[in-house]
């Protein structure tokens, strides 16, 4: 776009420029780009206040309807205010609600005797923070119509001011939507200056020079030994590659809603039933083909490796449950360490396995359960079941099926468990409904403790 400057000024930027984006660090840029959002936001707050005190000063020594008229207007300043600090506003919303409190403002406090007529100046700074030039022209042409459909409302009478004030009004819109045009125009020179900068590989690299070293950096998302080290190593590797922020939010993990803001967009990537994603605080006009293939590939490559970790993490995980199975009927045990009791043996799995409890009950009178042991011991989690909880476990137990039970956030899994000359008791499980794995061991160690008559309790055991 061309955008019509003065000589002196267009030749000012062009020369001081330069020298400023040489001299700011393309690390830089992502900051600038915060502190340029910051600043648009504590100006529209600044703007915002401002209105609000011109009302208030109105309250002084005024009417009933003023102070009614001036407060509903400071109320919907407050609400146009917080609106603005959660949600993206239309311009057009936005304006509207702006022109009201401004309109609200003058027609309460006099109409074209106000002594704040000149209120509906505020109206440009507040288009020009918001949509530069554009919506500082639409305020400006905004407040001129409230001008005159107050005067009109309020004919005959007719204020000197009115004049005098229109004429500011036009004034004063054209020359801060040119000012506007001119500062944005700088700072997008400015912005696109430092970009280039980023990605200085463009002009001395070749495209396959750029795809070897990011393949050689990515052996560092290879190496890492666990979930935190990946997501650090790859943040740091999305970092590298386009110079902003990167989240990732792998499969299991919720992915945030990203609004049509030009400063942000996601890259997904789907493996059976779930999806991984990767979250880049960048606008994607900004980065080339290259950069975008290289951030889909190091979404794949973090997410095998997620899935890798895991699954050694529970291969290792069934290894040291096992273990204490093998211990409890006795194997892998010294001969002078008698074998873990099924009550020593269940905090071991809950510890290992990541239990919530883990408990052995009997079917009581009138359907109830009563626990033989909980672990842990002080879990009240028996004590706490309904009445229709307990008359589904103790179904379970009398027709020796499996069962899941609903138990607040969390579903028990109930066991049955028989023993030979015994009375029938169950297993009842909390945490171990989202796991097939988990709940294959637990369905072998209550197997084991049928088989192997294993003891309740030892007070010696530790």
């Amino acid at each position: 776009m061309y955008i019509s400057m003065p000589t002196v000024m267009r030749s000012t930027i062009s020369v001081r420029l330069p020298h400023i984006i040489n001299e700011l660090p393309p690390s830089r840029l992502p900051q600038l780009e915060r502190r340029l959002q910051e600043i648009v936001a504590q100006a529209t707050v600044a703007t915002r206040v401002l209105l609000m005190a011109i009302g208030m000063s109105a309250l002084v020594g005024s009417s009933l309807g003023t102070q009614i008229g001036v407060g509903i207007s400071m109320v919907l300043t407050l609400l146009l205010l917080v609106c603005e600090q959660r949600f993206e506003l239309p311009y057009w919303l936005r304006m509207t609600g702006d022109g009201a409190v401004v309109a609200l403002l003058v027609s309460s406090t006099g109409g074209v005797m106000s002594p704040i007529l000149g209120v509906v100046l505020v109206l440009i700074p507040i288009g020009a923070i918001h949509g530069g030039m554009r919506d500082a022209l639409a305020a400006t042409c905004m407040g001129i119509v409230i001008l005159l459909l107050t005067a009109l409302l309020d004919m005959p009478v007719v204020s000197d001011g009115l004049a005098t004030v229109l004429f500011v009004q036009c004034i004063a819109g054209v020359a801060i939507a040119w000012l506007s045009q001119l500062i944005q125009s700088a700072v997008i020179c400015l912005y696109t200056g430092v970009q280039h900068q980023v990605v200085p590989m463009l002009t001395t690299q070749t495209t396959s020079e750029r795809f070897a070293e990011w393949q050689h950096a990515n052996l560092a998302i290879v190496e890492t030994m666990s979930h935190d080290e990946l997501i650090r190593a790859a943040r740091a590797r999305g970092y590298d590659i386009v110079g902003a922020a990167v989240d990732f939010y792998l499969a299991g993990e919720r992915t945030p809603v990203v609004t049509s803001k030009t400063d942000c967009f996601v890259i997904t990537s789907a493996h059976a039933d779930e999806q991984s994603a990767l979250v880049v605080h960048r606008n994607p006009s900004l980065l080339d083909r290259m950069q975008h293939e290289a951030l889909a590939q190091l979404l794949v490559l973090v997410r095998m490796r997620s899935l890798m970790l895991v699954d050694s993490e529970r291969r290792e995980r069934d290894q040291h449950a096992m273990h204490v199975l093998w211990q409890m009927i006795g194997r892998e045990q010294d001969a002078d360490v008698a074998p873990l009791t099924q009550v020593v043996a269940s905090k071991r799995l809950v510890a290992v396995l990541g239990l919530t409890g883990m408990a052995m009950v009997v079917p009581g009178p009138n359907r109830t359960v009563d626990a033989l042991w909980q672990t842990p011991t002080e879990s009240d989690v028996i004590d706490q079941l309904t009445t229709s909880q307990c008359a589904q476990i103790s179904d379970a137990i009398r027709r020796e099926t499996l069962c899941f039970v609903e138990h607040a956030d969390d579903s028990l899994m109930v066991v049955p468990v028989y023993r030979h000359g015994g009375s029938p008791q169950a297993l009842v499980v909390s945490g171990a409904q989202d796991d097939a794995d988990v709940q294959r061991m637990v369905m072998m160690f209550a197997d084991l403790v049928m088989r192997f008559c294993v003891l309740e309790r030892d007070a010696e055991q530790v």
